[in-house]
Formats: structure tokens, C-alpha cells, sequence
């Protein structure tokens, strides 16, 4: 229920033309049906085809709007996707905030890049009281969900004891 009732309304409704205003009010009548499809998708491991279908809305973002590059692409998914969604990545994390180092930042709760760099400046402090040499080598990776490599990446998650029913609903989100 807490999922239902977390939706932003303000967002654009999906191609179900199911408001999220609609979920969020209905709540504490839906809960119980949205959590035994999300639980029925779980247990089968298929992510609903109709779920992963989006319409690309161009976001501009700065500078001159006559240019596309000042554009970003949003998907618009369903509202109940969504819900899906946060509930799947509340399980993933739970799973594996315990195992990531405090370096990994990227896609964390009370983590950013100002966490890292306050972080790394104090090491290269006490590395530099220490009389010892700091190098930096620093990358950028643009569009890096674009590059994962899912079948590794699925591999990876059977190596952290990914139940494989798991790794199948996740498998299906990546393909299509």
C-alpha cells in the first residue's frame, strides 16, 4: 500500500491510461490485487510486456531550445510499472547494501558525488600528512546503463545467490 500511495501525481499517466492519482486514492482497495500480480510476476519471472512500453517525451534541459541536443528522452511507463519497479529495487538493494563497499556511491541512498568527494579529499590528506604521493585517474562514462552487458551482468547477480526465478524476471525486463 505504501507503494500505491508514494506515486507522484503530477507525473504523466502511461500508455494503460491508468492515473496515478487513481492508484494513489484507490490504495487501500488495490493493494491487495497489485500486490498479487507483482507477487504472480515474481514467481514466474516475466516482467509484463505492456509494462516495459513507453512513450519518449523530450525534456529540455538547458541552453538554446531551438537545439535537440539540449533535449534529454523520458520514458512514460504505467503507473503500476512503476510501483513494480520501486517495490523490485527496495528487494535488490536490501540484498545488497550490506555487501557494497562505503566507495561505492553511484545509485545509493545518502550517497553522491559530493559523499565521494569529501571522502576522497580527506584521504589524500592524510595520505599528503603522511609525505605520500596522490595520483587521481578519473573517468567518465557516459550513458553507462547503455553499455552494461545483461548477460554478465545476470551472472553476476547468480554469483550473489540471485534466485534464478529472480534472475529470469530480470532478464525479462532487459529483453524487448
Amino acid at each position: 500500500m505504501c507503494a500505491l500511495e508514494s506515486l507522484r501525481t503530477t507525473k504523466a499517466t502511461g500508455n494503460d491510461a491508468i492515473p496515478a492519482k487513481v492508484l494513489k486514492l484507490g490504495a487501500e482497495e488495490l493493494a491487495t490485487p497489485v500486490t498479487k500480480l507483482c507477487n504472480s510476476c515474481i514467481s514466474s519471472g516475466k516482467w509484463p510486456s505492456e509494462w516495459k512500453r513507453g512513450e519518449w517525451i523530450p525534456v529540455f534541459k538547458k541552453d538554446d531550445p531551438l537545439h535537440k541536443e539540449n533535449y534529454r528522452r523520458v520514458t512514460v511507463l504505467s503507473a503500476v510499472d512503476k510501483v513494480f519497479e520501486q517495490l523490485i529495487s527496495k528487494q535488490i538493494t536490501s540484498q545488497f547494501e550490506s555487501r557494497l563497499s562505503d566507495c561505492i556511491t553511484a545509485y545509493r541512498k545518502s550517497h553522491s558525488c559530493e559523499t565521494t568527494l569529501v571522502s576522497l579529499v580527506e584521504q589524500w590528506k592524510i595520505a599528503r600528512d603522511g609525505h605520500r604521493c596522490v595520483a587521481i585517474l578519473s573517468t567518465h562514462m557516459s550513458k553507462a546503463f547503455d553499455s552494461l552487458h545483461p548477460r554478465l551482468m545476470l551472472n553476476k547477480l547468480r554469483a550473489y545467490s540471485f534466485e534464478e526465478n529472480n534472475v529470469n524476471l530480470l532478464r525479462s525486463y532487459l529483453s524487448n
